[in-house]
């Protein structure tokens, strides 16, 4: 099911819970995904500005598929995630980068579910393979009221290799894309809400290289040309 995932916090073990970034995962029906987790400013004033921000603000960016299965043993509605990445802004090396983790779901928060994430990953901190306890924010996907068509999009582009590689998912009110030529990293996070319509929320890198806004403005063909780069539609379904 296509949904929108925000983190609440992250915890290394035994550390306490806190959140530096704004992180995001985009999931379409098909299991796609695109997440971008951008480390949170010290001014405050400067969060809701649309300019490119300085490739130091990008704490992570990853793009691939999903897939989840039941483990009875540990609870009623426990499951093990998988997320094999395509993409990946820290690394080439993608056989390696594939992660998981124990989803466990908690109490409501209000209308949101919130479910605990608990496995072990890479601090970048401490280059240490550690525990970790992430608290995300599930929320279903909420249409555009002008739309009638499709708002669940996903896109990519397939390049001659590893280093060469996109993806934009669109899941009703929100849209991400990242984008990896060699050593740069291109990623954006659009959003749309009554007063703005459509507006680019979050950006790093080349701030014309991503075609999400074309994305957004009309429903995309098979292929959507942009830059010099092709990029094929992949998934194109309704909320």
């Amino acid at each position: 099911m296509a949904g929108v995932s925000i983190r609440k916090s992250i915890r290394w073990l035994p550390q306490n819970a806190h959140e530096p970034t704004s992180t995001v995962v985009l999931s379409s029906a098909g299991r796609k995904f695109v997440d971008i987790r951008i480390l949170n400013s010290l001014d405050k004033d400067a969060e809701d500005q649309p300019e490119i921000l300085d490739s130091s603000r990008l704490d992570w960016a990853i793009a691939g598929t999903s897939s989840s299965i039941a483990v009875p043993d540990r609870g009623p509605d426990v499951r093990l995630s998988t997320f094999r990445h395509w993409i990946d802004s820290r690394t080439l090396d993608l056989a390696s980068a594939t992660d998981e983790g124990m989803m466990f779901p908690m109490e409501t928060d209000g209308e949101d579910e919130l479910v605990l994430e608990i496995g072990k990953m890479v601090n970048p901190k401490t280059g240490l393979l550690t525990d970790y306890e992430e608290v995300w924010i599930e929320k279903a996907a909420e249409s555009v009221p002008s739309d009638d068509g499709c708002q669940i999009v996903v896109l990519e582009y397939d390049g001659p290799s590893s280093d060469r590689r996109g993806s934009i998912v669109r899941v009703g009110r929100l849209c991400q894309g990242l984008l990896r030529i060699k050593d740069q990293i291109t990623a954006e996070r659009w959003e749309w809400n009554e007063g703005k319509g459509w507006w680019r929320s979050k950006a790093i890198g080349n701030g014309s290289a991503l075609p999400c806004q074309k994305v957004l403005e009309s429903l995309p063909s098979d292929t959507v040309e942009h830059e010099g780069i092709s990029w094929t539609l992949v998934e194109c379904s309704q909320i």
